[in-house]
Parts: C-alpha cells; sequence; structure tokens
C-alpha cells in the first residue's frame, strides 16, 4: 500500500472491452421497418378501394387497369410484409449469437480475453506466422493483501483498473485474464528492441494506475512480468511455460528488493 495522490479512480474511468453484463443488452430494434411497410401496404389498400369504387361506379377502362395495378402492387407489398419479420429476426439472432460468442471468450469481471481464447490465439498465431510471437506472462505483487485489508470489492477495482493499464500499455497485443490476479499478453511481429522494454513498459503501467478505495486508503499496484519469446522447435506450451519460469524470476527480484528495502 502506497501513499499516492491523485483524483479518484473508478473501474469505469479506464476502458475495458464489453463485460458479461454489457452484452446481455437487448439488441435495440425499433421495428420501423415493419411499421412502415405496413404502413405502406394500408395506402396501397387504400389506394385500390378508391380505385374499385370509382371503376365499377364509371365503367372506364382505364380505372379497370389502375384497379388492377394497384390489386398487384396490394399483393406484392403484402409478400414484403411477410418476409419483414423473418429478416429482423434473423439479424436479431445473428447478433445474440455474436454476443454469446462473445461471453464465451471473455473474462466476466474485466472484459479482457479468457484464458481459453488466448490459447486459441496463440496456437493460431504460430501456425500462421511464429516469427516474432512472445507472451507476456504478469502477476499482481501482494494481490491477496489488496483482498484482506480493503475487501473483494477493492480487488475487484485493481484487476479491472490493471486489465485498462496493461491494454494501454500494449495496444498491438492480445491482452487476456488467464487466472485470479494473472495477466498474459500475446504479441506477434515483435522485435528483439521492443520485446526488450516489453516488460518495463508493462510494469510501469501497473505502477502509475493507483486507485482510492475510500476517502484517505490509497492503493499503489506494481506487478512482475515475465517475458518469452518463441525459439525455433518450439510449440506453444513450452513457450507459456518459459513466460512462467520468466515471470518466477521477476517475482523472485521483487521480493528481494522488497525485503532490503524493509531491513534499511
Amino acid at each position: 500500500m502506497g501513499a499516492l495522490h491523485g483524483r479518484q479512480i473508478q473501474p469505469d474511468d479506464h476502458h475495458v472491452d464489453r463485460t458479461h453484463e454489457d452484452l446481455l443488452e437487448q439488441p435495440s430494434y425499433t421495428g420501423g421497418e415493419l411499421w412502415l411497410t405496413r404502413g405502406f401496404c394500408l395506402a396501397i389498400a387504400f389506394v385500390v378501394f378508391v380505385t374499385s369504387i370509382v371503376a365499377i361506379r364509371t365503367g372506364a377502362a382505364i380505372w379497370l387497369w389502375l384497379y388492377a395495378a394497384g390489386f398487384a402492387v396490394m399483393i406484392v407489398a403484402t409478400v414484403l410484409v411477410a418476409q419483414v419479420p423473418r429478416r429482423i429476426q434473423k439479424q436479431r439472432d445473428g447478433e445474440w449469437a455474436a454476443r454469446f460468442h462473445e461471453m464465451a471468450i471473455r473474462d466476466d469481471l474485466t472484459g479482457l480475453y479468457n484464458r481459453r481464447y488466448f490459447n486459441t490465439a496463440l496456437e493460431r498465431a504460430l501456425s500462421r506466422a511464429p516469427a516474432g510471437v512472445a507472451v507476456a506472462a504478469i502477476d499482481l505483487d501482494d494481490f491477496k493483501r489488496i483482498n484482506d485489508s480493503l475487501g473483494h470489492a477493492a480487488g475487484d477495482v485493481a484487476l479491472r483498473v490493471t486489465a485498462a493499464a496493461l491494454k494501454a500499455a500494449a495496444p498491438r497485443g492480445l491482452v487476456a485474464r488467464i487466472g485470479g490476479d494473472e495477466f498474459a499478453v500475446l504479441m506477434t511481429d515483435i522485435t528483439a528492441v521492443s520485446l526488450a522494454s516489453l516488460a518495463d513498459d508493462l510494469e510501469r503501467a501497473i505502477r502509475v494506475a493507483p486507485f482510492f478505495v475510500e476517502e484517505g486508503t490509497d492503493v499503489s499496484l506494481s506487478g512482475s512480468v515475465g517475458i518469452a519469446a518463441l525459439k525455433v522447435g518450439s510449440d506453444a506450451e513450452e513457450l507459456l511455460r518459459a513466460a512462467d519460469r520468466s515471470l518466477y524470476r521477476a517475482k523472485q527480484a521483487h521480493a528481494l528488493r522488497h525485503e532490503r528495502r524493509a531491513a534499511s
């Protein structure tokens, strides 16, 4: 816990992907297309009715032809009206299918991609262009202390703030929450130069994302980051293990620095 000062930051102050609550909102359909078509059919029906009355009373051929033409248009319009609800329902079903697909690949709390989608994306990246593929494994430091001392609501805010910070630090990467306070970033086409600075960028992004839980209670976050790049002959599983080993070394280094600061 640190004594950082700044404006109060709530989860919604940071952009994250849509959560399940957002995705479950009803699709917005006004039905305007259906009512417009119905109104057109009623207008045609009225014209046909008037034309039929005039044709019967006058017996003029022109009115009979107009009546026949109007009747044909009314039949066509009626068929179109019957198709509109089906088209709307098909569009609605397609949007619901897309939303449920999003829910299946998203983390509930942060809106980031989940572990399953991350693994799928990693396999796909390795099959397409393995050169330049790297994985960053991120773990929040002392996250249990935030939950224990400030409550799980504060922990949830910390996770959402961290998610937004990681997305901002790696805008071209695929950011996922793969565990409780564990995150991962998939990078493709990354160079050796950008790979060397990626860990520092991610750690700095977490460190400069403080938030206030309540008046007078400031929380400063920090995280450990492990980076691994794909080596020739390696697969996804080996790449993830290498990132985990790198993360373990980073956490040990953080713990050692913390002990030295506490002893001094």
